[in-house]
């Protein structure tokens, strides 16, 4: 996991040159061993000078295979780089992306003129001109399938079994693809969007902060999990249904909210239902804008149909009130 991590850490270098030797230099060995264990598929007994040559001399090795690796997201990243002459500014609200550069010695993240700057060495720059842009995004087409379906599953899951981002991509894509040759994309998709991939299963962060998750999921482990539309799992942002567009019109409407701030306070009450509190707990939170007594019993009504009717993550995608509909009784045929 790493959401916690310092960025004073991270740019903690004084830029010197642009000249890729140096850069690497102000690398430690471990992050040098780590991509010369991509490459060569185990563990390097190299000093760091060794190992800094190594890399100087098959880095345009490397950067074939990890650029395709990545989805269009990270590629966007890398070439707004690019156009900006190999040096940009440190983005905060992109803090991962800065990690994941200086992981695979992409880009280095240095102090330079009291600013933090994520530099590309001169020699890496060169490499990276070389490409057809629309080539390589095309060649990371089904890299983009994989993470559109992964965090849509992770949005109405929470957490699931890594193989049903590929059943799923078998059924409404027709594409029959391996597991094993994605790990590496799920793995950096993960530190992006805030999630594990680990053992098999695929989890989202906020799951740790959900009362007696674990517990729900164990109650309901002969349960299959909710089967989702192509439409629910592509909508990763927000999948609406019919209760929360009433929530959404409520907004609008009667209470006159932006829509842009409409759909952000029914996103915010759909991740605190999925949080696992009573309905006394969600009415107390929301039910607090200043509202005439009718519009309080109004919003109070529809917050009822949204808290039964939202899909959750304890209960693998399925609603509170799917689970009240009896299941009917098969009688066995004489």
């Amino acid at each position: 996991m790493t959401s916690g991590f310092d960025i004073g850490y991270i740019f903690k270098k004084k830029f010197i040159s642009s000249d890729f030797k140096t850069l690497l230099n102000q690398v430690n060995r471990e992050e040098l061993g780590f991509c010369y264990i991509l490459m060569k598929k185990k563990a390097s007994k190299l000093k760091k000078a060794d190992l800094i040559n190594f890399y100087f001399d098959n880095y345009h090795l490397f950067i074939d295979d990890i650029l395709l690796s990545f989805h269009s997201e990270i590629l966007d990243f890398i070439y707004t780089l690019v156009d900006n002459n190999g040096e940009i500014e440190y983005i905060s609200s992109k803090p991962h992306y800065a990690l994941l550069m200086k992981m695979f010695l992409i880009a280095f993240p240095v102090v330079k003129n009291n600013k933090y700057k994520l530099i590309i060495a001169s020699e890496v720059m060169d490499s990276l001109k070389k490409y057809d842009r629309k080539k390589l995004y095309n060649k990371v087409k089904t890299n983009d399938l994989v993470k559109q379906y992964t965090r849509g599953l992770l949005s109405l899951y929470g957490q699931f079994e890594v193989d049903l981002v590929f059943k799923y991509i078998k059924e409404y894509e027709g594409l029959e693809i391996n597991i094993d040759d994605f790990y590496l994309l799920l793995n950096n998709d993960g530190m992006i969007y805030g999630f594990e991939y680990e053992d098999e299963i695929i989890y989202d962060f906020k799951i740790l902060d959900i009362k007696d998750f674990n517990e729900a999921r164990e109650k309901h482990t002969a349960m299959d999990y909710y089967h989702l539309t192509k439409k629910e799992i592509l909508n990763e942002q927000f999948a609406t249904n019919s209760v929360s567009d009433q929530f959404l019109n409520f907004l609008l409407i009667h209470l006159e909210m932006p829509l842009e701030l409409a759909h952000k306070f029914l996103e915010l009450a759909t991740e605190t239902i999925n949080f696992n509190i009573s309905f006394q707990e969600l009415t107390s939170t929301f039910v607090t804008l200043d509202l005439s007594t009718f519009e309080k019993k109004q919003m109070e009504k529809i917050l009822e149909k949204l808290y039964y009717n939202t899909r959750l993550w304890t209960l693998k995608g399925h609603t509170r009130n799917e689970l009240k509909i009896p299941k009917l009784i098969k009688f066995e045929k004489k």
